[in-house]
């Protein structure tokens, strides 16, 4: 049962759902491997948002010195206005 729990978040977390975290109260080597699910999910989530932060920085910066005006969506991603 735990395992599959296990193999669920790693499915989760292998797309993109960062945020999501597996709890495996076992006390074995089942809730270590979750427990490392849940650092490297922690870290990607972490590594993904400082990457998304630099790119908007440096998107933004050009953006102003070219005179384009964005939009920024909720999902993060840019529409270009000329």
């Amino acid at each position: 049962m735990f395992g599959a729990i296990v193999f669920h978040g790693a499915q989760i977390m292998s797309g993109g759902n960062y945020k999501y975290r597996v709890q495996v109260p076992t006390g074995d080597e089942l809730q270590q491997i979750g427990e490392s699910l849940n650092k490297l999910s922690e870290t990607l989530e972490k590594k993904n948002l400082n990457l998304i932060k630099s790119l908007l920085s440096g998107r933004f910066f050009c953006m102003e010195k070219y005179g384009v005006a964005p939009y920024l969506m909720f999902d993060m991603q840019i529409v270009w206005r000329y």
